[in-house]
């Protein structure tokens, strides 16, 4: 196979694993492997190897049900290691998908990794509108799915911290978005990425910041119990819905 690339950017930790991962993708799918990037919070400042986890995107010349199967014990053994089940795409999906996953897309191109193969991502155009509208569909969603989500939790309370620091994860490639709709630079951590968002959009900085350093699980955040930081969390996210609406 061609030589796997670039992992001596990654931590020795996160270098062996995708090593492996690639090497052992390549023996069971060999020419018709294209591509194996990584993406995400693996190549960024704010990793952790004991919370994180490690995702690739892999390019092929064809996919199908037997691509799949071929792949499933790798996959299954990769699982173990943090590294979730990857994604899988042609050229030819990837260049007629960028209208339909905008956001997904510059997500994947302003923070990944070539380890082997073709950067299929490196010159990947997307067009504002599209960002945009995904952006606001992105936002409104969550705000109704974290409706929804108390109303199925609520009685009980516990997990109510669970769902939020899951939707936190989620408004991370929003606030990027935001900046990206807003042709600034996107910072390389969280807690700069809040900063510098709160000052374009408004919002609260204290309510997220408070999240992305909380990790008890015993159903408070910030000092406060949970319901009453969901309150405060609801209302900061209708805040950045609205600006979004009026970009």
């Amino acid at each position: 196979m061609g030589n796997i690339i670039n992992v001596d950017k990654l931590s020795e930790e996160v270098g062996k694993r995708v090593s492996w991962y690639v090497y052992e993708l390549y023996k069971i799918h060999t020419d018709n492997l294209l591509s194996v990037i990584l993406y995400g919070s693996a190549v960024d400042a704010d990793f952790d190897i004991k919370w994180s986890n490690i995702n690739i995107v892999l390019v092929f010349k064809n996919i199908g049900a037997g691509t799949l199967q071929k792949s499933l014990h790798i996959i299954d053994k990769g699982r173990k290691k943090k590294i979730i089940a990857p994604l899988f795409f042609t050229h030819q999906h990837i260049k007629t998908s960028s209208d339909t996953f905008p956001m997904e897309f510059l997500e994947i191109k302003d923070k990944h990794l070539l380890l082997y193969g073709e950067d299929a991502f490196g010159q990947l155009e997307v067009d504002g509108k599209n960002l945009r509208l995904e952006c606001e569909q992105q936002i409104k969603s969550m705000l109704i799915k974290l409706r929804q989500s108390y109303l199925e939790v609520g009685l009980a309370r516990k997990g109510l911290e669970k769902m939020l620091h899951e939707s936190f994860r989620s408004l991370m490639p929003i606030l990027r978005t935001i900046l990206r709709l807003k042709s600034e630079d996107i910072p390389q951590t969280k807690e700069e990425l809040i900063e510098k968002s709160s000052s374009i959009v408004s919002f609260r900085k204290d309510i997220f910041l408070a999240l992305l350093k909380d990790k008890q699980g015993d159903e408070k955040i910030g000092g406060k119990e949970a319901i009453s930081f969901f309150d405060d969390y609801l209302i900061e996210l209708a805040k950045i819905a609205q600006y979004v609406d009026g970009i």
